[in-house]
């Protein structure tokens, strides 16, 4: 069943509305606009619109914004102005299609291919109903439905997305509504802003903890010795085509499941190896495998303990793996070091290059130093840590389901709007 169909059957099973019309979306609207490719950087430039100034909750950010090189007939024909809606039709698959709507900057902003710039018929459809249908259709996955894909990327052409249809109400109606998900998503986005408070400081206070038992006097009478001196190091398996399993695959461990302190295995891949390879690869419980490089400074150096029964794993070379002695080290205590800021403070000034970019390599994360108490007092730091982290986790599990609930307030809210349920 087509998604058009899928939306009839529904409509058919809740019968629009009162004054309610189902439109095609093209018919709707006054000019579709598709941005501009830049390359070229220029700090002096125009502010251009990208994929991460628009959020998941609909909603413009400009914590940092990209700008290119224009004159002044660029800047005229791609200007946004308030009252316009910014459709993302290219990303990843489950993010293509989010929207948000522009209400005004103190600069000009002009913006990428990625996006296309859409502006209702005055008097028949108002932006701001128009994103909020846009952005209920990403939420229901519409968009990764219908898109395009190609490796590392997916698009909604243009003139699918205006063949669409959709409830359509009158004029005073489309107001009343936008008035009330004004009021409501406010109301959300405070909830989740102050849940997000509590996170961040329980995050703060369990940060806290970890440098005050690495970076005290007592820390600094320990001995300190490079990785390499007690653990074998090494990375893991490149991913590539030719691995595709097959014949003699295992679950193959990449940089998303390596948190700062814990695996996410919600999704695992596999891969096709040799007896050799899994051989010289094979995880084995305790091993720690730290993220070679990242984005995001925060996050070089993230690792976590391999603690999975069962099976067996390997890893990506992207991940690197440390084994430690158990007799004379323990695994969790230097996880935990190298999750301290101390122990993050030293992989960053190891990890950065000279062309500004943040990577560790086998032979950086040998050269960290990392304190080695002897083994007794070692495990008595773990137990401490351990006992402390645990109400940390309990406290940051709760706020992290209050979250999740909060998450899907916007779903249930914009499903009841375009049902005339508001």
């Amino acid at each position: 069943m087509t998604t058009l169909e899928t939306l009839r059957q529904s409509l058919h099973e809740h019968p629009l509305p009162a004054g309610w019309r189902m439109v095609r979306l093209g018919e709707q609207i006054a000019e579709v606009q598709a941005g501009f490719a830049s390359g070229v950087r220029d700090s002096d430039g125009v502010i251009q619109l990208r994929m991460n100034n628009v959020d998941t909750r609909g909603n413009l950010v400009w914590d940092e914004v990209l700008r290119v090189p224009a004159n002044a007939a660029t800047i005229d024909h791609y200007r946004l102005i308030p009252g316009d809606v910014m459709f993302n039709n290219t990303n990843s698959t489950e993010l293509v299609g989010k929207s948000a709507l522009f209400e005004g900057y103190d600069e000009p902003v002009v913006f990428s291919n990625h996006f296309t710039r859409i502006r209702p018929k005055p008097g028949v459809l108002l932006p701001e109903f128009l994103a909020a249908w846009l952005n209920q259709q990403w939420i229901r996955g519409v968009f990764a439905n219908i898109c395009n894909r190609w490796v590392g990327q997916s698009a909604v052409k243009g003139d699918r997305l205006l063949k669409m249809e959709f409830p359509l109400p009158p004029v005073p109606e489309q107001k009343r509504i936008t008035a009330i998900l004004r009021e409501q998503m406010a109301t959300v986005e405070k909830a989740r802003a102050a849940a997000q408070a509590r996170l961040e400081a329980s995050m703060a206070l369990r940060g806290s903890m970890l440098r005050s038992m690495f970076a005290g006097e007592r820390a600094a009478k320990w001995q300190r010795v490079p990785i390499a001196n007690i653990a074998d190091i090494v990375s893991g398996i490149q991913k590539s085509p030719n691995r595709r399993p097959v014949h003699f695959h295992r679950p193959f461990l990449t940089v998303r499941n390596v948190q700062r302190g814990s695996l996410d295995l919600a999704v695992v891949e596999r891969f096709e190896v040799t007896p050799v390879e899994l051989d010289r690869l094979r995880l084995c419980l305790g091993d720690i495998l730290i993220v070679e490089g990242n984005g995001s400074v925060d996050q070089i150096g993230r690792n976590a303990i391999f603690d999975v029964d069962g099976d067996e794993w390997i890893h990506q070379n992207h991940i690197i793996r440390v084994r430690l002695n158990p007799s004379t080290t323990s695994y969790r205590f230097i996880s935990h070091f190298l999750n301290s800021q101390p122990g993050k403070a030293q992989m960053v000034e190891k990890a950065q290059t000279t062309s500004g970019l943040y990577t560790l390599s086998s032979g950086k994360v040998g050269a960290l130093e990392v304190p080695h108490p002897p083994i007794a007092k070692q495990r008595e730091v773990v137990e401490v840590i351990d006992k402390r982290l645990d109400a940390f986790n309990t406290i940051t599990s709760a706020t992290a389901d209050e979250m999740a609930a909060i998450d899907a307030l916007p779903a249930a809210i914009l499903r009841r709007a375009f049902a005339g349920d508001l």
